[in-house]
């Protein structure tokens, strides 16, 4: 029997709220992972380092007057417009702390299943930086060139004081939207910020673009719907969980 999965349309405070939560929970051992699905209203998700730049409360105040929310994430990354075409993913674990288990091992435990379900939908993805991307970084997922999607991490000790770490690892896939508006909305923030972004549309791809044939006409929620269903499986295939765990 497929796993159903729902990607409920959240706010950006919520979704991260039920991404902290799951966290919280493989921190304090109540649970060994999971996973949480969610679509986001429009907003800025921004790193915490960004609240340190100057004027930042005027940007943040323009940026909202402009429709565009600013909420303060806890992992990294950069400026990333979300917004209801997007399938945001957290996924949380438990892992022994050891020298020999860094962050390039654990985007590993998150990227290949995610590369995993795409291939067996005929996309062939790959990790790497695309220059001229929204909140660019080495773990992108990228197909010829183009990125799909973005991934960030955040670690936290466990409550035994056992040495084990808890991680956070997220990853945000372009689903079905006209990424020309994140684009412009990131464009703004940054001319705001007195910075240049040199972001380029042509540097993105997303989900909808590269599916022809059923999966294409799914379109909107159920097509990320669809995604959501086959990466909870394939997560469950590698961390061994019963079941997709809630957020609460």
């Amino acid at each position: 029997m497929a796993l159903r999965v729902a990607v409920p349309l959240l706010s950006a405070e919520e979704g991260l709220h039920r991404e902290a939560r799951l966290l919280d929970r493989v921190r304090t051992t109540a649970i060994s992972g999971g996973v949480v699905f969610w679509r986001s209203q429009k907003a800025l998700s921004v790193p915490r380092v960004v609240e340190s730049r100057q004027h930042f409360g005027a940007i943040r105040a323009a940026m909202a007057k402009a429709g565009w929310p600013v909420v303060v994430r806890a992992t990294g990354g950069d400026v990333l417009p979300l917004t209801p075409g997007l399938l945001n993913i957290g996924l949380c674990f438990a892992h022994p702390g050891s020298s020999a288990f860094g962050i390039a091992e654990a985007y590993k435990l998150l990227c290949e299943p995610l590369i995993e379900v795409l291939g067996a939908w005929g996309i062939a993805a790959v990790c790497g930086r695309t220059p001229g991307a929204l909140c660019d970084g080495e773990y992108n997922l990228v197909v010829e060139g183009r990125k799909l999607a973005g991934t960030a991490q955040r670690w936290r000790h466990a409550a035994d004081g056992s040495g084990r770490m808890a991680i956070l690892a997220e990853a945000t896939i372009f689903g079905d939207d006209d990424l020309r508006v994140q684009v412009a909305a990131a464009e703004k923030f940054y001319r705001l910020s007195g910075m240049v972004a040199g972001l380029k549309v042509d540097r993105h791809v997303t989900l909808a673009e590269l599916l022809p044939g059923p999966y294409a006409e799914l379109g909107g929620s159920g097509l990320l719907e669809a995604m959501a269903a086959e990466i909870a499986q394939a997560f469950r295939r590698r961390f061994g969980w019963p079941a997709c765990v809630p957020s609460d």
